[in-house]
């Protein structure tokens, strides 16, 4: 995680955990389960090592869950076209890093919500 001014100023002011990881995440992030993800999409390895390493366990739940009802009371969701192109990049193994690198924030997090939706993660 880069360590910007805005999360400086909020581990300054002992800002709560999710504050900061929403705006970690805001600013670009990507926790190391969405990287397994990506990783996975793009055939470096699979969706069962990425468990296998990371776990399947509650963290990710529990994570997903958070962003999703941050995101829900922000009044963001993932629309058809999101789906459609998130299909696309998971059919095209390797496509995900060049729509990354060029994505805005916002639309890197829809594109990982909308494939983590897809491939049931």
């Amino acid at each position: 995680m880069k360590i910007d001014d805005d999360i400086r100023d909020l581990v300054e002011k002992l800002a709560p955990e999710w504050k900061i990881l929403n705006t970690a995440l805001e600013n670009g992030m990507i926790t190391v389960e969405q990287d397994g993800i990506l990783k996975a999409i793009e055939g470096i390895t699979s969706l069962e090592e990425v468990h296998r390493v990371l776990g399947k366990g509650d963290y990710l739940v529990d994570l997903y869950e958070r962003l999703v009802n941050q995101f829900l009371a922000q009044g963001l969701s993932v629309k058809k076209d999101v789906l459609e192109e998130a299909k696309k990049i998971i059919a095209q193994q390797g496509k995900a890093e060049t729509v990354f690198e060029e994505a805005p924030v916002k639309k890197k997090i829809l594109l990982i919500f909308a494939m983590a939706i897809l491939m049931r993660a």
